[in-house]
């Protein structure tokens, strides 16, 4: 699925950390879609009312990654009694208005994201590549 994204600098904020010092991308792949509903009941939260837009994940602790049982994740949202369910309902109403995206956060172990993501990767890269006129991958 080609997904553009025209709001990176507004959804890279929500995965800013304390020196943002190397920035990317990452793209997940679901067992088919990320099963949502799954995941909020599996972790107590209550989503009715809510069709979820995202997920986020964030590890900072102050001695690295993994001193903890668990990570911090995120399910974001929009209201669907405001925008509806369908894509092209949500859609219509997004011609008047920018989209409210709400969140859910809650402690999720590493080692059961599996459940919810099949595949993952991701690429980071220093501010200088950010600020070069232009780049080329060769390998």
């Amino acid at each position: 699925m080609k997904q553009s994204i025209n709001h990176l600098k507004e959804i890279a904020r929500q995965a800013s950390v304390q020196y943002n010092d190397i920035t990317g991308v990452i793209r997940l792949d679901g067992h088919s879609q990320i099963d949502y509903d799954s995941m909020a009941k599996s972790h107590d939260l209550d989503i009715t009312g809510k069709r979820p837009v995202g997920f986020g994940m964030s590890e900072h602790t102050l001695n690295g990654i993994g001193q903890r049982d668990s990570v911090s994740a995120t399910i974001y949202y929009i209201d669907e009694a405001r925008y509806g369910m369908g894509y092209d309902e949500i859609m219509g109403k997004l011609s008047s208005e920018p989209l409210e995206i709400r969140s859910l956060r809650f402690e999720m172990k590493p080692a059961d994201l599996g459940q919810w993501i099949k595949r993952f990767r991701f690429a980071a890269f220093e501010s200088l590549v950010g600020e070069a006129p232009g780049i080329i991958f060769k390998d």
